[in-house]
């Protein structure tokens, strides 16, 4: 052997694990595991505001009309506290019966007899966890002659939105 192949061969490192081996296993599962829980909180919380909920309450009135009630909120179920409907009726009409969806529990429904005849209307207030989400209320009579329905109406939970139908 020349001295040119003991340089050579004695300059090699030594095979083995590299220094950073240790953490690697340690810890290596330890911040998988973290990523996923981050990552299942951020999405848990993003998307619930893309979440729908669908209140259907409806009343039977004196004179034969039956008006179903429509609410979409965009918000998650658990979000929803109450549902206050107030439901505007032609004069001298009172209320025969009603009926509510599985959150029945906090749906409150109200008549009036206000309105001129062949008009009916409602006013919808949703109260929820967050501030000002959007919500879609609707209004549709069956029962007696109403081409103008059902009408649907946008606004915001915390306010009081009116949607109003004439049917003359």
């Amino acid at each position: 052997m020349t001295n040119n192949e003991e340089r050579t061969t004695s300059s090699r490192p030594k095979a083995g694990p590299p220094a950073i081996w240790p953490f690697n296993i340690l810890f290596g599962p330890a911040l998988l595991a973290l990523a996923i829980v981050i990552a299942t909180l951020a999405t848990d919380r993003s998307y619930a505001s893309y979440l729908s909920v669908r209140l259907a309450p409806s009343a039977t009135l004196s004179n034969g009309a039956q008006v179903l009630l429509g609410t979409t909120l965009d918000d998650a179920g658990a979000d929803l506290r109450q549902a206050t409907y107030v439901l505007h009726v032609p004069r001298g009409i009172s209320l025969a019966g009603i009926s509510y969806d599985d959150r029945g529990a906090i749906e409150t429904l109200r008549v009036v007899d206000d309105l001129t005849a062949h008009t009916y209307g409602v006013s919808v207030t949703l109260s929820t966890g967050a501030p000002a989400v959007a919500m879609t209320a609707s209004l549709q009579v069956r029962g007696v002659p109403c081409p103008a329905s059902p009408v649907t109406q946008t606004g915001v939970t915390g306010t009081a939105d009116r949607v109003v139908v004439r049917c003359s």
